[in-house]
């Protein structure tokens, strides 16, 4: 099993259409949330597996099949969190910057984070010419829409998750979710921080 992370900033689309005329500065706040995310996923042991527009995967628990499945999954809630004060010192300095070209306003943009960990098929998805590792699955989408149920600056995880790292976090339940393409209704937890 692996815990999977997604990462998206909720109103980038938005933020990108006030900075039209400099879309220079987004490519650079960009470059730098890439460089904070992928050395703050490795300092946790994680894999980073792609980014995708203004949005992140990652792996926890992977290539080696024999690490602790419950340290992985608290590896990728612990960054996480770091990622989520990471996010918010450096929305803070680039609202500065961008606010003289705004035209008026500047959006508001938000770090959204969904864990989940499960069984996923994992190795070379690439061509002759182009290798890509990732991981792919039904596990992988669940994870994906957990993103997309968070609210703004929250970090939702699955109840598999919650299992595996409950002991170290402090966690709240929320109400069961919808995830989009997938029946029923699913238990979520909000992470609200560490026990320590």
């Amino acid at each position: 099993m692996i815990t999977a992370v997604f990462w998206d900033i909720k109103n980038f689309s938005e933020l990108s259409e006030t900075l039209v005329t400099r879309d220079n500065l987004l490519v650079e706040f960009l470059q730098e949330w890439y460089r904070i995310s992928k050395k703050t996923i490795f300092k946790f042991e994680g894999s980073l597996d792609k980014f995708m527009g203004d949005g992140i995967m990652a792996l926890f628990g992977v290539p080696s099949k024999d690490e602790n499945e419950s340290q992985a999954a608290i590896n990728a809630v612990k960054c996480a969190l770091e990622l989520r004060e990471k996010f918010e010192e450096q929305r803070e300095k680039w609202i500065k910057i961008w606010k003289p070209y705004g035209r008026g306003r500047v959006i508001d943009i938000n770090l959204r984070c969904g864990i989940h960990t499960g069984m996923v098929i994992y190795g070379n998805m690439g061509t002759d010419k182009n290798d890509q590792l990732t991981a792919i699955g039904t596990n992988i989408n669940i994870a994906s829409r957990f993103e997309e149920v968070a609210n703004p600056n929250k970090i939702v995880i699955s109840s598999q998750t919650e299992m595996l790292v409950k002991e170290y976090f402090r966690l709240n339940e929320i109400d069961h979710v919808d995830l989009k393409n997938h029946y029923g209704k699913f238990q979520a937890f909000e992470v609200m921080g560490s026990k320590t």
